[in-house]
């Protein structure tokens, strides 16, 4: 086994403002420093087909949808290990409690809910909620977890592991849900789908109030805002917005619905704004809006989600960060699929960055690196994975010039600050598809990979061809080049076994 560890790395940084929302269409989770544009994609690595939840919850962002992760800087992320496995379906909702521990509600598989004592690894908790978790609220240390179950639609705890049933709130029958809420001094407030969309409660949940006449639909979310000190809640029907009269959130005025032409679905309160999310219909609709009043608001179109803003979340991050690992993979087609690389960087809890280019030889790749596209190291980069050579072999390469652009490319790395310790060359990849080129060519390029770097103790050379060819061989590819995600997984736990 090759010998490392991840360091942590402590640096000062000037304090941030940090807009991280989830959503559907083209982006998936996005961060913005103002909240009003400039949003960007912060699931480069695809780990997410769509997002549902982004909160900040004591030191991490945690971030969720069809998979989950987790974020310490909220520009990367890493995929936490019991993503899709806790959750079949979707994460909906975290949540840190100040007796130490988190909780992750969603759907699909076994569990509603899942418990963790550090945000990043994760265990099942139950299925009281045997449909769905979808939101959490810290009433004065304790837990409610919203959802939809056939008796409950809310619970609460105090450890997160012992759970009380406490029925259904605004609730009549199996089919109703509590979407989302709020507690701010004294009063709880609760938006879902039933009897009342929008129901509230100033003795501990015991006695409710509230009624259907603000969303005629159903309530998705409500937040008290300090800066206003109003509360703002968003649903479906007559209105998509509402804001209280005072700070009680016990009497409401709707804003009507021309914000958000399919209805809003969460609100984010910020140090002098708030967001909110709701759906499109139509080319042009809002998927996100802002307001500094509380009754005026700012759409910005379809800048952020094509389809839908979910749930989000604001943080000014302290002046004082850690930097976790991070790992950049160079090379072609195989690598910029990410079917080994995303399996391996959940498996590391790292950072990673894929600047893999379909097509790529080992001339492109030096071009690549001649060109700027690829940045110096910094001192969180821990490895550079040189994973190219397959194109080569398929359009028949000769092996002098292979060698060569090898050399290039290392001396390259080299000159931009990584040790030969930091830099990952592979043996090409098992093929059964050669294109111009022949099983001789890609053994002739193996032959020098492992002899002259090997010998040299220059570089980390795993001899990945070897390993596929005695775990599935031709089994792990899908057209003779292409790993299947079967064969994706057994690269990554090949490189997860001597990394």
């Amino acid at each position: 086994m090759i010998g490392h560890f991840h360091a942590l790395l402590g640096f000062a940084l000037s304090p941030i403002d940090n807009y991280i929302l989830s959503g559907t269409g083209t982006n998936r989770m996005v961060r913005s420093t103002s909240g009003t544009s400039g949003f960007v994609n912060i699931d480069t690595n695809n780990i997410m087909t769509s997002g549902f939840v982004a909160r900040w919850c004591n030191d991490l962002f945690l971030l969720g949808g069809n998979a989950f992760g987790y974020s310490a800087n909220g520009i990367n992320i890493i995929e936490s290990p019991q993503s899709k496995v806790l959750f079949t379906n979707n994460v909906y909702d975290f949540i840190y409690s100040q007796n130490g521990f988190y909780l992750a509600g969603g759907y699909g598989g076994s569990y509603s809910i899942a418990c963790s004592s550090d945000g990043k690894n994760w265990a099942g908790c139950n299925n009281y909620l045997n449909i769905y978790c979808l939101s959490f609220i810290n009433v004065n240390g304790t837990i409610w977890c919203l959802g939809q179950g056939n008796t409950d639609t809310v619970l609460t705890t105090s450890d997160g592991v012992n759970f009380t049933k406490r029925g259904k709130v605004s609730n009549t029958w199996s089919d109703q849900v509590c979407f989302g809420g709020d507690y701010h001094n004294g009063t709880i407030v609760i938006a879902g789908e039933g009897t009342r969309t929008l129901s509230w409660s100033t003795d501990g949940g015991t006695t409710w109030y509230g009624n259907k006449t603000i969303f005629s639909t159903r309530g998705r979310d409500v937040k008290y805002v300090p800066f206003l000190d109003r509360w703002i809640a968003v649903g479906y029907g007559t209105n998509n917005i509402a804001i209280s009269t005072d700070n009680t959130g016990t009497s409401w005025t709707g804003l009507g619905s021309v914000v958000f032409a399919g209805g809003g679905n969460y609100v984010i309160p910020a140090s002098d704004k708030v967001l909110i999310t709701g759906i499109a219909l139509a080319s042009g609709d809002n998927t996100v809006a802002y307001s500094t009043t509380g009754t005026d608001w700012t759409g910005l179109g379809q800048t952020v989600f094509l389809n839908n803003g979910q749930k989000g979340t604001f943080n000014r991050l302290p002046g004082i960060a850690t930097a976790v690992p991070m790992w950049n993979f160079l090379g072609d087609s195989i690598t910029i699929q990410r079917k080994w690389t995303n399996p391996l960087a959940k498996f590391q809890q790292i950072y990673n960055t894929n600047y893999g280019v379909s097509g790529h030889t080992s001339t492109n790749l030096l071009t690549l690196l001649n060109s700027g596209t690829f940045p110096s190291k910094k001192s969180s980069d821990e490895y550079v994975f040189v994973s190219i050579g397959t194109n080569d072999v398929r359009t028949n390469v000769s092996l002098s010039t292979f060698t060569s652009n090898i050399n290039a490319i290392i001396a390259k790395l080299v000159s931009m600050g990584y040790d030969y310790s930091n830099i990952i060359l592979p043996t090409i990849y098992y093929l059964s598809d050669y294109g111009n080129g022949n099983f001789a060519l890609l053994q002739s390029y193996n032959s020098m990979i492992s002899g002259k770097w090997s010998s040299l103790s220059m570089v980390i050379q795993p001899d990945v061809y070897t390993y596929m060819a005695n775990n599935g061989g031709g089994s792990l590819l899908s057209d003779g080049i292409h790993p299947t995600d079967a064969g994706g997984l057994v690269i990554a736990n090949y490189y997860n076994s001597i990394l």
